[in-house]
């Protein structure tokens, strides 16, 4: 029985190249994975998050979570009367989050859901456009999250115009 040489020298640089093509594979994989990640906690924690609309004439608060999963109240407003005027409620919500999927709730002061949106979204930043409510109940009004979310740096401003 009689080999060839030639043909099993040609195979072995072949089969070298397909591994070293394999191995910058994987390590760009993991180059880009790692960029990916150290950008994220870079925004995460310098508070890169765009500011709501409205957050210059008004009270802001943010909230910086590095996982959600289930139930959190950002923020809870007194809202009153005045004189017998309904005061009006203006929202606006911008958020930064590595990954996310939730919803974002605003309940009146007896509990019932006057605005809710679902957010799901990854590496993304959101401005919400800004909301308006006649407040026709005083009270407190909550705002609830609700769901999961990885890194998750949210703003609220709100203003109450009487």
């Amino acid at each position: 029985m009689q080999m060839d040489h030639g043909s099993k020298l040609q195979q072995e640089p072949n089969r070298r190249r397909i591994r070293t093509a394999f191995g910058l594979a994987i390590l760009l994989i993991v180059l880009v994975i790692a960029v990916f990640s150290a950008v994220g906690e870079m925004i995460f924690r310098h508070g890169a998050v765009p500011m709501p609309e409205g957050a210059e004439s008004g009270q802001v608060s943010s909230v910086r979570l590095r996982d959600l999963d289930g139930e959190f109240e950002v923020v809870a407003i007194d809202v009153g009367r005045v004189q017998g005027m309904r005061p009006a409620l203006d929202l606006g919500i911008s958020f930064w989050a590595q990954t996310a999927d939730f919803e974002i709730t605003l309940l009146g002061p007896g509990g019932s859901v006057m605005w809710q949106e679902d957010f799901s979204a990854r590496m993304a930043r959101v401005s919400a456009p800004k909301i308006s409510f006649e407040a026709t109940s005083r009270g407190q009004w909550r705002l609830i999250l609700n769901g999961r979310a990885r890194n998750l740096m949210l703003s609220v401003a709100w203003k109450i115009e009487e």
